[in-house]
């Protein structure tokens, strides 16, 4: 009775029950017991907890997905007023009344009253212990205990060491003490630490006669694969502080009958490395799950031997399934009455432990899964979790409903004999028609996932043709319960009658969800024990079946299905009958679904299918349109696999690059260029890379949307493997196109691709090298000018380079520095750059295109402006004995491109030089029939080049003239189709070749082949392509110092007049060659005079002359001081008639500013501007590829896929509690010559 006060309140109308106000009492006085035993801060944390959690909520909840499957959201018949629970139980390890009494009342104080669930993860300390996180509403609790003591069992079988319970929650109070720890948690002690360690009583495990020789067991099946390698060890241990082993629980079967529930429950034991792809490719992933996958093996083996964890894993698994039972209550507004349980535990009996103590390894301690320094200690890490969904609820057995009656009669009695106090309190186990579920030892053995007991029936003889009620076999069963390993067993013992692979099949095929997603599952993880079992798979016709469950309705489905077949469409076989089964279209379908894991994964199969020539098919069915739509989402993993799928989808595909631009997906590619990601910094520059190479028109637009100043941006930051991603789209951008070329060296991203080759691994440097040869252009100039900022120092380095790409690079680098630059020539020589060439020359197993660029690199260093010879750089190519090296090519190589570049370098070798022609001929036994038969061949290019060898050879050498015209018949049969060709670079070149060759050739008069050749070379200087005037005016050039009678020919014909016009050409490339020219033809008389008369009249064709021939190049010395004469003693007319008010000095044909010599480029011009003619294709040289008609990128290199951050993100595993959780954010010119 509750008294009131007189004054100041109200009365009360009625008088409050007695038995009400001591219940009251009760309560406050046991929720003031249940928080005393937390500290102000946990009380903080609980509360939190409690009022955030979604379970906080009245509502149907939709927070972030719906309430999980099975009995959550179908649980709907609760009229009852008591349930009963049955559940299949190990008979050695019978559990106990009292203690499921007080883990109800603790889950039911957890889930009403404080909305948590149980759970516990061991987080490192700052002094290497382990704090033992479980929810707060679980601190001291039954639930706790056995959480904690689960998990500790677990990692002491992972690293081999074990602390008694009681004296591990001693040691945890006293360690830091002994060992003086200081606040950045290091021991400050001189004793010995594991003595103290080991005094306090930890012990090798295997010192525990259950646990004796565990790891002497040898279970790895992969004798190419060693664990406890140093190099596999170290690999572990590099990542050994962030792997983390865990048990996850979850209930397989869920039956129900009026208020009867039939349950079953398992748990599996995973990993998980917490780390991301920027600092773990995929290659570590799967050496560290490798390593993984065989300690787990040792741990289920024996994790079960001691009877108190085996009951332990019973409550846990009971906990598994009352979690989400009690949460279909709280829903249905149901509460369960806890006023009839047994008492509850004291909360002595109950404190958890808050901490582990740290493990430390013996010198003599049997496990050798990790490997700490002596006497270093360290945390241990994992977890326990319990998966809340359930499947669907089935109807129970007809067993059980026959002995419904029976059952509830046995659940009613279980305490009217005996309700005192007892020490243990057992829980009735009930057998129907003498067999839990009618199943033999062998099927029970298969539900449990027991392998050895399973290995010891099989042993005996077991009967495995039985099945249970439902007809399941040993395989159904296995595949049921998720016991994969199981699964493993029966396909190696390989019986016939046993078919593991059609049964998966024709469970794909049922009608049920649980058969399709277990066997789905299953497939999944089965498929990666095996390198070979994707083969199994395949064979058993599963592909179809998968393809079907992708048109499922189910996304957790859809997911698995997608994970299990981006595991195995690695493989062409696979990609074929994925292909064949229709599977591209569902594919694509399945990437306009809400769920990013589903994305992710279709996005990774597409990747394999366009890598298997399916690019086509992918485009018809809108696969790049769908892609490019997910670059919306703001998912990396989903990023990054969606534009590796587009970047292999544009690998020589023409319209796919057009239709990524045409669909909008160049801004998207682009923006990432800037991301915080450097992840998606590499992906998208590898993206853009394969998007735009070999399309101008592409190349162009990607520019033109800004992609320029964010690349260069990439080589500003300190991710090397960002800048080579960076540096592959520079290739690919810059690759003939020289608008972009200017746009990339304005910013002066030459000096920082210049970074990369001196990185340490050797595809970043070729990438780098690539790069800036892509940026060097088509031109000499830009090309000299390129080499010379990389430098003698990297160019020989390039040379001396085991990769392909470099010495390519490097020798180009060398046919650029050296073209028509003696002292370019002489300074490769003296810094010793011929060795690493002809060293280069003597590998038989170097690429083609490697060797051509090598033997032009070598003829190069030798022949300078206008075909003059370099004797001393021949001199250093003869000392490194290339002689018998070019002659074996010569005549041994198989392709004839290599023997006609060989032909023409050995001419430039021993071009003017009679010493080295005499060595040639007399001691190597060179013959010029090796190289007369190359001019019949089918290839016009070989003929061409090898009449230009002959030509070099036979120039100004009469002897040698002499020599070709014994070893065979040439007749102008073989120049005639080049001397009417509509090629005018191919017309021009024949034309020089016979003149040269005017007394070799059999058929025509010399004078008149002579007179012929001048003729065309003349009539060139007409033509309006730059490479033909530019090539004309070279060879117009060596001509003009060839035999009497060419340069007074030339002269008649008006060439001063033609190559004075030239002058005035925009392109410098025209004007050097031309003013080459016209400095040759000065030493000629007429030539003088009509040159001298042209340059009086018109002083600034002098000019012109003087500043754009070649420093190598020769110009009459009467001719210059005979001008100078003139100009400064006598005067020149055309100066004193406009000084008078005549006309200007600069041609009529020239008018206003905007044609007068401009500023001198950024690019100076160091020598001849000549363009290099492409001498053969290129195509193919590093990689068979199929010739493309309309590419022009005869001097790059095929694209290449490399293991490193750019590869498709593909985790093994599709984990289904990850579902939801993603937040959404927003035609050339011909080559000619």
């Amino acid at each position: 009775m509750l008294r009131l006060p007189k004054k100041g309140l109200p009365r009360f109308e009625q008088v409050q029950d007695e038995e009400t106000y001591l219940e009251n009492l009760a309560i406050q006085r046991n929720a003031s017991a249940f928080f005393e035993k937390y500290d102000r801060s946990e009380i903080q944390e609980l509360l939190t907890t409690a009022l955030v959690s979604w379970l906080s909520t009245k509502e149907d909840v939709r927070s972030q997905g719906d309430l999980p499957c099975g009995i959550m959201s179908q649980m709907n018949n609760v009229g009852f007023s008591t349930a009963i629970l049955l559940t299949p139980v190990d008979p050695t390890a019978l559990l106990d009344y009292r203690e499921v009494h007080q883990m109800i009342r603790e889950l039911a104080i957890g889930i009403y009253c404080l909305n948590q669930i149980p759970s516990i993860s061991l987080e490192a300390n700052y002094d290497q212990s382990s704090s033992c996180q479980l929810p707060p509403a679980y601190y001291d609790t039954r639930i706790g205990q056995i959480l904690i003591n689960i998990d500790y069992m677990l990692k002491a079988l992972w690293h081999g060491i074990y602390m008694p319970k009681e004296k591990r929650a001693r040691f945890s109070e006293l360690w830091r003490t002994i060992m003086d720890i200081d606040a950045d948690g290091k021991p400050q002690t001189d004793k010995d630490i594991f003595s103290e360690f080991s005094s306090a009583g930890l012990t090798d495990i295997t010192k525990d006669p259950d646990f004796n020789e565990i790891y002497d067991e040898d279970v790895n099946e992969d004798p190419t694969y060693d664990p406890n390698s140093p190099e596999e060890t170290a690999v572990f241990m590099k990542y050994a502080e962030n792997i983390m082993l865990k048990l996850t629980f979850s209930t397989t079967q869920v039956q129900q009958y009026e208020n009867v529930f039939i349950f079953e429950t398992g748990y599996w034991l995973t990993n998980a490395i917490k780390y991301n792809q920027d600092y773990l490719d995929i290659c570590t992933y799967q050496r560290l799950q490798q390593r993984l996958y065989l300690q787990k093996k040792i741990i289920q083996k024996h994790f079960e031997k001691k009877k108190d964890i085996r009951r332990g894993i019973g409550y846990l698994k009971l906990i598994c399934f009352l979690i989400p039972f009690l949460l279909s209550l709280k829903k249905k507004m149901k509460v369960p009455y806890l006023g009839s349980l047994l008492q509850p535990f004291s909360d002595d009996k109950v404190k958890t432990e808050r901490e582990l103590p740290p493990f430390i390894y013996g010198r003599d301690f049997k496990c050798q899964n990790f490997h700490y320094k002596e006497n270093q200690y360290f945390h241990v890490h994992g977890g326990i979790e319990f998966d809340i969904s359930t499947p669907s609820i089935e109807n129970a057995l007809e067993d059980f409903q026959k002995n419904l009656e029976k059952i509830r009669d046995c659940a009613a009695n279980t305490f009217i004999e005996d309700s005192g106090y007892k020490e243990y309190y057992s829980i009735p186990v009930m057998e129907f028609h003498g067999k839990r579920n009618q199943c033999t030892p062998l099927l029970l053995a298969a539900t449990s996932g027991a392998l050895d007991t399973i290995q010891y029936l099989f042993s005996i003889g077991a009967n495995w043709r039985k099945t249970d009620t439902k007809g399941n076999n040993i395989i159904h069963l296995s595949v049921l319960t998720f016991h994969t390993e199981v699964l493993k067993y029966i396909i190696k013992l390989n019986i016939p009658e046993l078919p593991v692979w059609k049964t998966l099949v024709e469970m794909l095929q049922s009608e049920s969800y649980k058969r399709r997603m277990m066997a789905v599952m299953s497939l999944e993880v089965i498929c990666l024990a095996n390198d070979q079992y994707w083969r199994c798979i395949l064979d058993a016709g599963t592909i179809p079946a998968l393809i079907n469950l992708l048109k499922s309705s189910k996304i957790k489905l859809q997911c698995k299905t997608v994970g299990l077949l981006s595991n195995i469409s690695t493989h062409k076989r696979a990609v074929r009958a994925l292909v064949e089964a229709g599977g591209i279209p569902s594919l694509i379908n399945l990437l306009v679904c809400d769920e990013p894991e589903v994305h992710s994964r279709c996005a990774v199969i597409l990747y394999d299918i366009a890598q298997c020539e399916n690019k086509d098919v992918i485009a018809k069915y809108n696969g790049i349109p769908s892609l490019i739509n997910l670059l919306n989402l703001n998912i990396e993993n989903v990023l990054v696999n969606v534009m590796n799928c587009i970047r292999v989808l544009c690998i020589g595909n023409e319209n796919n690059q057009r239709a990524v631009r045409e669909h909008k997906g160049l801004p998207y590619l682009i923006r990432f260029l800037s991301s915080d990601s450097d992840v998606l910094k590499a992906v998208s520059s590898a993206a853009i890379a394969e998007v735009g190479r070999d399309n101008k028109e592409i190349q162009d637009a990607i520019a033109m949307e800004g992609a320029i100043p964010p690349l260069v941006a990439l080589f500003k930051g300190k991710q090397i493997s960002v800048q080579m991603k960076g540096a592959m789209a520079v290739e690919s951008l810059a690759s003939h196109n020289p608008l972009i070329q200017k746009a990339f060296l304005e910013k002066s991203l030459t000096k920082y691709l210049l970074k990369l080759l001196k990185a340490f691994q050797i595809d970043v440097k070729e990438q780098g090298a690539v790069a800036l040869w892509a940026l060097a252009g088509q031109t000499l100039k830009q090309q000299k000018y390129m080499a010379e900022q990389i430098g003698y120092s990297f160019i020989i380095n390039m040379l001396l380079s085991p990769s392909a790409k470099m010495q390519y690079v490097g020798g180009e680098a060398v046919i650029a520095l050296s073209k028509d630059s003696r002292m370019h020539q002489n300074q490769i020589c003296e810094g010793n750059g011929i060795a690493p060439l002809v060293r280069l020359l003597r590998i038989s197993t170097i690429a083609e295109g490697t060797l051509l660029s090598v033997i032009r690199a070598v003829g190069s260093i030798c022949i300078g402006v206008a075909h003059t010879s370099n004797p001393v750089s021949q001199q250093f190519v003869v000392d490194e004995n290339a002689f018998p090296v070019l002659i074996q090519l010569l005549r041994n190589h198989p392709s004839p491109n290599i023997k006609v570049e060989v032909a023409f370098s050995l001419a430039c070798i021993v071009l003017g030089n009679d010493v080295l022609q005499k060595d040639l001929h007399e001691n190597e036994g060179f013959e010029y029939a090796d190289v007369l038969y190359l001019l019949h061949s089918t290839e016009k290019d070989i003929c061409l080049r090898a009449g230009y060898a002959l030509t070099l050879f036979a120039f100004n050498n009469r002897f040698q003239q002499y020599l070709i015209l014994e070893s065979g018949i040439m007749t102008i049969s073989i120049f005639e189709p080049f001397l009417e060709s509509i090629v005018e670079t191919e017309k021009a070149m024949a034309a020089f070749q016979i003149v040269v060759l005017a007394k070799v050739i059999r058929d025509v008069d010399h004078i008149t082949l002579s007179a012929r050749g001048v003729t065309i070379l003349v009539d060139s200087l007409y033509s309006v392509q730059t490479s033909t005037i530019v090539l004309t005016g070279n060879l117009i050039a060596s001509l003009a110092h060839s035999r009497a009678g060419i340069p007074e020919a030339f002269t008649t014909l008006g060439t001063i007049q033609r190559l004075c016009y030239h002058l005035y050409s925009g392109t410098e490339e025209v004007r050097a060659a031309c003013s080459c020219a016209l400095g040759y033809l000065t030493y000629n008389a007429n030539a003088f005079r009509i040159l001298f008369k042209e340059c009086r009249n018109k002083p600034n064709q002098f000019i012109r002359i003087k500043n754009n021939i070649s420093r190598d190049a020769s110009i009459n010395p009467a001719f210059l001081k005979e001008f100078q004469m003139q100009q400064t003693l006598v005067g020149l007319p055309s100066l004193s008639l406009e000084k008078n008010g005549g006309p200007s000095i600069i041609p009529i044909f020239k008018k206003g500013k905007d044609h007068r010599r401009k500023l001198k480029p950024k690019i100076q011009p160091r020598d001849s501007l000549t363009l290099l003619p492409p001498v053969t294709n290129f195509m193919g040289l590093f990689k068979a590829t199929k010739k493309s008609k309309d590419s022009h990128n005869i001097f790059s290199f095929s694209s290449t896929i490399t293991s490193d951050i750019t590869n498709v993100s593909r985790p093994r595993i599709v984990c289904l509690n990850q579902l939801g959780k993603h937040v959404q954010k927003a035609n050339p010119e011909p080559a000619e010559g």
